[in-house]
């Protein structure tokens, strides 16, 4: 989704545990936050990655940094119907995007 040169952007939980893994596509997901655009996490993100990282024994102390640091570079939100179906709609765009890339 665009408005003029700001893209709007949902990162999701694999993007966000591709980024703190660092992994190449981790790299993408980084370019895209430190980029010109507006950054969104579905509040549900937050819940999925403490899961993930409680389950794979890591601390809470730093569990709590990355939500931190989830929640300061980008912005959290609910999501509701309307924006189900926008998040959907923006995800195939995406595809449709990266498969005319490469």
């Amino acid at each position: 989704m665009r408005t003029g040169n700001i893209r709007r952007l949902v990162i999701d939980t694999y993007a966000w545990i591709e980024f703190f893994i660092g992994s190449k596509k981790g790299e993408m997901v980084k370019d895209y936050l430190l980029g010109e655009n507006e950054v969104y996490t579905p509040s549900i993100v937050l819940a999925e990655i403490a899961r993930k990282y409680l389950q794979e024994n890591m601390t809470e102390k730093i569990v709590r940094k990355r939500l931190e640091l989830i929640a300061k570079i980008s912005i959290v939100i609910d999501i509701d119907e309307k924006l189900a179906l926008e998040t959907g709609k923006a995800y195939l765009e995406l595809v449709k995007h990266a498969k005319n890339i490469g």
